[in-house]
Protein backbone atom coordinates (compact mmCIF):
# COMPACT_ATOMS: atom_id res chain seq x y z
CA UNK A 1 0.00 0.00 0.00
CA UNK A 2 2.63 2.50 0.82
CA UNK A 3 4.69 1.89 -2.30
CA UNK A 4 1.21 2.43 -4.44
CA UNK A 5 1.01 5.58 -2.67
CA UNK A 6 4.44 6.79 -2.95
CA UNK A 7 3.71 5.58 -6.90
CA UNK A 8 0.81 7.51 -7.32
CA UNK A 9 2.69 10.33 -5.29
CA UNK A 10 5.68 10.95 -8.28
CA UNK A 11 3.35 10.41 -11.24
CA UNK A 12 1.23 13.42 -9.68
CA UNK A 13 4.36 15.61 -9.47
CA UNK A 14 5.56 14.15 -12.73
CA UNK A 15 2.65 15.16 -14.82
CA UNK A 16 2.28 18.35 -13.17
CA UNK A 17 6.02 19.51 -13.64
CA UNK A 18 5.83 18.13 -17.70
CA UNK A 19 2.53 20.33 -17.80
CA UNK A 20 2.66 23.69 -19.47
CA UNK A 21 4.24 26.55 -17.83
CA UNK A 22 1.74 28.44 -19.39
CA UNK A 23 -2.29 28.62 -18.27
CA UNK A 24 -4.23 29.16 -21.82
CA UNK A 25 -7.80 28.10 -20.55
CA UNK A 26 -9.58 31.58 -21.32
CA UNK A 27 -12.79 32.11 -23.44
CA UNK A 28 -11.82 33.14 -27.07
CA UNK A 29 -12.22 36.68 -27.99
CA UNK A 30 -15.36 38.09 -28.70
CA UNK A 31 -15.33 38.67 -32.32
CA UNK A 32 -17.44 41.92 -32.02
CA UNK A 33 -14.23 43.80 -29.86
CA UNK A 34 -11.44 45.44 -32.15
CA UNK A 35 -8.09 44.80 -32.56
CA UNK A 36 -7.08 47.79 -30.46
CA UNK A 37 -9.29 46.23 -27.50
CA UNK A 38 -7.55 42.65 -27.75
CA UNK A 39 -4.00 43.51 -28.39
CA UNK A 40 -1.77 44.79 -26.14
CA UNK A 41 -1.13 48.42 -27.27
CA UNK A 42 2.74 48.53 -26.77
CA UNK A 43 5.05 45.81 -26.07
CA UNK A 44 9.28 46.46 -25.30
CA UNK A 45 7.96 50.40 -26.09
CA UNK A 46 6.95 49.56 -29.17
CA UNK A 47 3.41 50.51 -30.56
CA UNK A 48 1.74 47.75 -31.98
CA UNK A 49 1.33 47.28 -36.13
CA UNK A 50 -2.20 45.57 -36.56
CA UNK A 51 -3.11 44.02 -39.49
CA UNK A 52 -5.51 41.34 -40.94
CA UNK A 53 -4.32 38.71 -42.47
CA UNK A 54 -5.26 37.66 -45.91
CA UNK A 55 -5.73 33.46 -46.41
CA UNK A 56 -7.23 34.16 -50.08
CA UNK A 57 -3.98 32.70 -51.74
CA UNK A 58 -3.40 29.35 -49.86
CA UNK A 59 -4.22 26.26 -50.01
CA UNK A 60 -7.52 26.60 -47.64
CA UNK A 61 -10.64 26.97 -48.56
CA UNK A 62 -11.81 30.42 -49.01
CA UNK A 63 -13.54 31.66 -45.71
CA UNK A 64 -12.26 28.91 -43.82
CA UNK A 65 -9.43 31.30 -41.58
CA UNK A 66 -9.83 34.54 -40.80
CA UNK A 67 -6.74 35.94 -39.02
CA UNK A 68 -4.65 39.11 -37.45
CA UNK A 69 -1.40 39.70 -36.10
CA UNK A 70 0.13 42.47 -33.87
CA UNK A 71 3.29 43.35 -34.81
CA UNK A 72 5.74 44.67 -31.98
CA UNK A 73 9.46 44.87 -33.99
CA UNK A 74 10.50 41.51 -33.98
CA UNK A 75 7.95 40.12 -31.68
CA UNK A 76 4.58 39.63 -32.46
CA UNK A 77 0.44 38.13 -31.81
CA UNK A 78 -1.50 35.87 -34.45
CA UNK A 79 -5.23 35.15 -33.41
CA UNK A 80 -6.89 32.85 -36.08
CA UNK A 81 -10.01 31.86 -36.29
CA UNK A 82 -11.04 28.64 -38.04
CA UNK A 83 -14.05 27.68 -39.59
CA UNK A 84 -13.58 24.00 -38.97
CA UNK A 85 -11.32 22.00 -36.50
CA UNK A 86 -9.98 19.70 -39.48
CA UNK A 87 -8.43 23.31 -41.06
CA UNK A 88 -7.39 24.26 -37.42
CA UNK A 89 -5.76 20.84 -37.24
CA UNK A 90 -4.19 20.93 -40.71
CA UNK A 91 -2.91 24.28 -40.28
CA UNK A 92 -1.60 23.91 -36.90
CA UNK A 93 0.67 20.67 -38.20
CA UNK A 94 1.53 22.24 -41.25
CA UNK A 95 1.94 25.47 -40.65
CA UNK A 96 2.65 25.98 -36.94
CA UNK A 97 4.13 23.08 -36.41
CA UNK A 98 6.52 22.98 -38.89
CA UNK A 99 7.75 27.03 -37.84
CA UNK A 100 9.20 24.95 -35.25
CA UNK A 101 11.84 23.56 -37.66
CA UNK A 102 13.87 27.10 -36.84
CA UNK A 103 14.35 26.64 -33.14
CA UNK A 104 16.50 24.11 -31.07
CA UNK A 105 13.81 23.34 -28.50
CA UNK A 106 10.76 22.66 -29.77
CA UNK A 107 7.54 20.56 -28.30
CA UNK A 108 4.04 20.16 -30.20
CA UNK A 109 1.04 18.03 -29.62
CA UNK A 110 -2.66 17.38 -29.44
CA UNK A 111 -3.44 16.63 -25.91
CA UNK A 112 -7.25 15.95 -25.11
CA UNK A 113 -8.00 17.52 -28.59
CA UNK A 114 -6.32 21.28 -28.37
CA UNK A 115 -3.01 21.84 -30.06
CA UNK A 116 -0.39 23.77 -28.42
CA UNK A 117 3.70 24.03 -29.53
CA UNK A 118 6.50 26.16 -27.91
CA UNK A 119 9.94 27.08 -29.02
CA UNK A 120 13.40 28.47 -27.82
CA UNK A 121 16.62 29.18 -29.29
CA UNK A 122 16.48 31.58 -30.93
CA UNK A 123 13.76 33.75 -29.67
CA UNK A 124 10.45 32.36 -28.27
CA UNK A 125 7.20 31.14 -29.86
CA UNK A 126 4.68 29.80 -27.73
CA UNK A 127 0.92 28.53 -29.35
CA UNK A 128 -1.89 26.89 -28.84
CA UNK A 129 -5.82 26.10 -29.09
CA UNK A 130 -8.85 27.85 -27.67
CA UNK A 131 -12.06 26.10 -29.33
CA UNK A 132 -11.67 26.66 -33.14
CA UNK A 133 -8.67 29.43 -32.14
CA UNK A 134 -5.56 29.46 -32.06
CA UNK A 135 -3.10 31.95 -30.96
CA UNK A 136 1.21 32.51 -32.08
CA UNK A 137 2.97 34.44 -30.01
CA UNK A 138 6.37 34.94 -31.17
CA UNK A 139 9.22 36.93 -28.88
CA UNK A 140 12.82 37.93 -29.60
CA UNK A 141 13.79 37.27 -25.85
CA UNK A 142 12.44 36.11 -22.67
CA UNK A 143 11.91 39.20 -21.15
CA UNK A 144 9.22 40.35 -24.29
CA UNK A 145 7.68 37.19 -24.00
CA UNK A 146 7.13 37.66 -20.35
CA UNK A 147 5.95 41.18 -20.95
CA UNK A 148 3.53 39.76 -24.06
CA UNK A 149 2.22 37.30 -21.38
CA UNK A 150 1.26 40.04 -18.42
CA UNK A 151 -0.63 42.23 -21.21
CA UNK A 152 -2.17 39.75 -23.51
CA UNK A 153 -5.19 38.61 -21.82
CA UNK A 154 -5.65 34.89 -23.06
CA UNK A 155 -2.20 33.37 -21.30
CA UNK A 156 -0.78 33.68 -18.14
CA UNK A 157 1.98 32.18 -16.37
CA UNK A 158 1.50 28.44 -14.31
Amino acid sequence: MKTKIISLLFLTIFAVNCGSPYNTEFPAPDPNKKLKDIYPQKINNVDYEPELLDFSKTEYPANSIYGSIARYGNSSIQILQFKSDEILGDYFKNVIVKSLENYSTKFSGNINGKWSARGSNPGKLVAWQSQNWAFIITAETEEILDEIIEKFPYISKN
